[in-house]
């Protein structure tokens, strides 16, 4: 994973067999997390974005994601 200070990230496999995923933003994600072996979980204020086959997902509350070894746990207050 390699970011800029122009707000755009470089995903990529360690062995190059996936394709590279690129994100531009303004602001860096709080929190990052690999899901499985072939998705990256970006997370802001109030929004998680699955980079892979790209779903955006909207939250009220503060969430915590938690990396396990076939996907990711997200935890919050309810």
């Amino acid at each position: 994973m390699v970011s800029s200070s122009r707000g755009s990230m470089r995903i990529g496999a360690a062995y190059m067999v996936s394709k590279t995923l690129c994100i531009h933003s303004a602001l860096p994600p709080e929190q990052i997390a690999w899901c499985g072996i072939d998705a990256v979980l970006l997370y802001w204020d109030d929004m998680l974005l699955m980079m892979g086959d790209p779903i955006r997902y909207l939250y009220d509350e503060p969430i915590i994601l938690i990396p396990e070894s076939d996907g990711v746990r997200i935890l919050s207050q309810h």
